[in-house]
């Protein structure tokens, strides 16, 4: 192939859509001269040799770009992935996570399966932030979110243990054991001075009604 001409193509596709191609040939940048004025790279980002040689032999290697930073999805674990919720209040679990390209949406499991949104548990920010309102006990169980951009998903999903106790100041109910619930009687001494008997008569019918209900 010796003094004849090539031409190497690089296809790229991203947005936006200001692609430019870098080659290299064996690691080293071919518009660094070691084609000489043998090699030219054309608008569309492929590689003319004209006159080849011997020495050309090698890897060549084509880096398109528009100018961002490589796609990458990182997770930002904290310190504990343990959440502690009670019942009957709101949880909110987040998922700490960024992305270039921005993250478009975020999938979440519980102990391994798909879960399932509805109106107490839902999710806010594309995803990041799960709802559950309120909180119920089976809503115990470990919890994974896997962000997503456009171009490509996390390697790896961020999990966080959740365990569910009881409201203690939810549901309590005063109940007087002498009387069953029954408010305690206000006990009436039936009078005969400045009463009528029908007065006093009224007032006997109330203390063995209140004693009745204490009884019962």
């Amino acid at each position: 192939m010796e003094h004849t001409k090539v031409k190497l193509v690089c296809q790229a596709e991203g947005h936006p859509s200001n692609i430019t191609q870098k080659w290299t040939k064996n690691g080293v940048d071919v518009m660094s001269g070691i084609l000489g004025q043998r090699g030219v790279i054309y608008a569309d980002g492929s590689l003319f040799i004209s006159s080849v040689q011997d020495k050309d032999m090698g890897w060549y290697t084509c880096a398109p770009s528009n100018g961002l930073d490589p796609p990458r999805i990182l997770a930002n674990p904290t310190s504990s992935n343990r959440l502690h919720l009670t019942t009957g209040t709101q949880g909110r679990l987040d998922c700490p996570a960024e992305a270039n390209p921005p993250i478009t949406h975020v999938t979440w499991s519980m102990n391994e399966r798909r879960l399932e949104v509805n109106e107490r548990v839902r999710m806010m920010l594309q995803g990041r932030s799960l709802v559950i309102d309120p909180v119920l006990v089976r809503d115990e169980g470990r919890y994974s979110c896997v962000p997503h951009s456009n171009i490509r998903s996390s390697q790896s999903a961020y999990t966080v243990q959740v365990f569910v106790r009881a409201n203690q100041r939810r549901g309590i109910k005063r109940v007087n054991r002498a009387t069953n619930g029954v408010p305690p009687c206000n006990h009436v001494t039936p009078r005969t001075a400045n009463h009528s008997a029908s007065d006093i008569y009224i007032a006997a019918l109330s203390t063995l009604s209140c004693l009745k209900n204490s009884f019962k």
